[in-house]
């Protein structure tokens, strides 16, 4: 089960970046990609679980778990630059949505 959703959301991640390119015409950074991919699940995580403490560590967690698959399944690089890539765009995304619900 695990492998199968890890597969998912690579797929899901790949899709993504692919057809924002094509959309807009430009080339994401892999920096951008963590970025603007963490901000819109961010706020989609608080908007369906709200604000809480779980959610305020969602970009930690999912930041250093892409990074393990990375090296552990796909046999890349492990790369702090994409964690805080992925944190910055969560941490805004909280920011967001704390201005939103005020």
């Amino acid at each position: 089960q695990v492998g199968k959703a890890n597969l998912i959301i690579i797929l899901l991640m790949k899709t993504l970046k692919t057809y924002s390119e094509k959309l807009f015409n430009l080339m994401i950074t892999d920096k951008a990609f963590h970025f603007i991919w963490m901000f819109f699940f961010q706020m989609v995580i608080m908007t369906i679980f709200g604000s809480n403490i779980l959610t305020y560590f969602m970009p930690l967690i999912l930041g250093i778990g892409k990074e393990l698959i990375d090296e552990k399944i796909r046999k890349g690089k492990f790369d702090w630059l994409d964690i805080l890539a992925t944190v910055i765009g969560g941490f805004i995304a909280i920011l967001n949505y704390s201005f939103i619900t005020i």
